[in-house]
């Protein structure tokens, strides 16, 4: 009896380690592609970078030299406060390693200049832990010293970053970091590189950044949208995870102009990771040709269930 009680919990805490085995990950962008000019703005228009568990959104405009969303970089002048050193960390040097993220918000023009938070998706949920923030030279520079359009700092001004995370499209949660606090006769400007623990906010798949400032005008902020981040940490239960997307095959995966789904289904939603319906079909061969390439979240209803997954879109 002895023998077979032991051998009963073996399998039992086997099974039980084996669905709940989870990895502690770091993504400290040292395994990225670096061009020679010593950053990488997305001029490939691959419209993300990562890896197989997390992509950060990127747009670029060639034409007119612009980009926007999250880029990456080494470099590390602290001292010209010029938008041709946007590449720079106000820290001096990276995190760990020699290569850092770099974020720059955009404005909408045509919704009263409001800042378009930008997305870091997670291909499948992940347990957040923390992720390091600083300034750019460039934006730090600005907020010390003022330059054509903004104003220097003084008692009351504030700049901010806010992440917010979500869940299958609606949010969860949310957390800030002051990257210059001159509130309450503080004189702030963040010269290193800060952890933001996010633990709070639980399960994810994607975190949207958005920055915040006093100093607005009616084009919207006048501070330089720019902020630096490295080291991303989170748990992933890769076992779990596999489980899940196995739940619907989608083919190929990522896709460039048309996906295969190949379970049987009473119809097929897809969501970009703002949550926002991009499409209802019943069709299992998906034209997603004019899609924004990225992560998006695709849920299958049936009679007796609703399962989701994701795909990514080149």
């Amino acid at each position: 009896m002895k023998k077979i009680f032991s051998l009963l919990l073996f399998f039992v805490l086997t099974f039980y380690y084996s669905v709940n085995a989870q990895e502690n990950v770091v993504f400290d962008f040292e395994n990225l592609n670096l061009p020679d000019t010593g950053f990488w703005n997305g001029a490939d228009n691959s419209g993300f970078y990562g890896n197989d568990i997390l992509s950060f959104e990127n747009y670029c405009n060639t034409q007119y030299n612009y980009w926007s969303g999250f880029s990456y970089s080494n470099w590390t002048d602290t001292y010209n406060q010029s938008l041709d050193n946007q590449w720079s960390t106000y820290v001096g040097q990276a995190y760990s390693g020699n290569v850092f993220g770099l974020a720059y918000v955009p404005i909408d023009c045509n919704n009263n200049y409001q800042n378009i938070p930008i997305n870091l998706s997670f291909i499948n949920p992940v347990e957040i832990k923390n992720i390091k923030l600083s300034n750019s030279t460039y934006t730090a520079l600005t907020i010390l010293n003022g330059d054509a359009i903004c104003s220097a700092f003084s008692e009351g001004d504030y700049f901010f970053v806010k992440i917010t995370s979500y869940y299958l499209g609606l949010e969860t949660g949310a957390d800030t970091l002051y990257l210059a606090d001159y509130r309450n006769g503080q004189n702030i400007i963040i010269n290193t590189w800060t952890e933001v623990d996010l633990t709070n906010l639980g399960t994810v798949d994607s975190l949207h950044f958005n920055l915040f400032s006093s100093d607005t005008g009616i084009y919207g902020m006048n501070t330089p949208a720019y902020f630096c981040l490295d080291d991303v940490e989170y748990i992933s239960n890769t076992i779990i995870s596999e489980k899940n997307e196995n739940l619907i095959q989608i083919y190929p995966n990522p896709a460039s102009d048309f996906i295969t789904i190949s379970d049987k289904f009473d119809f097929l939603s897809i969501y970009d990771m703002s949550g926002k319906i991009i499409m209802v079909t019943t069709d299992n061969i998906i034209d997603v040709r004019d899609f924004q390439n990225g992560i998006y979240i695709v849920k299958i209803e049936t009679e007796n269930q609703i399962n989701t997954t994701k795909f990514i879109k080149i």
